[in-house]
């Protein structure tokens, strides 16, 4: 199983050094990057790999500035920009699972509730709404 992370950094953003600044939808950039760090820091304690796909900004911010301890980084993403406004944020995960060529579990970059995975359980993701920043992860056996 692979356990993946996906970020795109979108058409706005060019460098790293514009990266400080973006929110992601968070009230602050602080409280985005924060985030990430503690989704890849869970996931690589719970886990032991994880896999990034990004792009150049996005892997010099991650894997450079943060020194996350992915497994691998794919900058896959790379001219995505080109392609797509930066409204359309969840073709870069389509993408990205297209690029998967086994069973792979992906996390997203404010997934840190986890505590534990087993084999024949699955993750599901609810949103409160545009206006709220909840999320929800529930684990289901079967």
């Amino acid at each position: 199983m692979n356990y993946i992370q996906t970020f795109w950094s979108g058409p706005g953003v060019r460098t790293g050094e514009e990266l400080y600044g973006f929110t992601g939808g968070w009230l602050s950039a602080e409280y985005h990057w924060m985030s990430w760090a503690l989704s890849a820091l869970q996931a690589h304690k719970i886990f032991g790999r994880v896999e990034l796909v990004t792009d150049g900004p996005g892997a010099e911010m991650l894997a450079g500035v943060l020194g996350l301890p992915y497994s691998r980084v794919s900058t896959a993403l790379d001219g995505m920009s080109a392609r797509y406004p930066a409204g359309l944020w969840s073709m870069a995960k389509i993408y990205s699972y297209s690029l998967q060529r086994e069973p792979f579990l992906h996390l997203d970059g404010f997934a840190a509730g986890v505590s534990e995975y087993r084999k024949g359980s699955f993750l599901l993701q609810g949103d409160a709404g545009q206006d709220k920043c909840e999320f929800f992860l529930f684990a289901v056996s079967f």
